[in-house]
């Protein structure tokens, strides 16, 4: 059960995190233009 949850925690974390650098790659192509 702890292992399921740290795969779900893990998941989340990754998905957020890809969402992140895309917001920050979004932000940066629009300062640089």
């Amino acid at each position: 059960m702890e292992e399921v949850g740290k795969l779900l925690w893990r998941q989340q974390f990754y998905l957020s995190d890809d969402f992140i650098t895309r917001v920050k790659a979004h932000i940066t192509r629009l300062h640089t233009r």
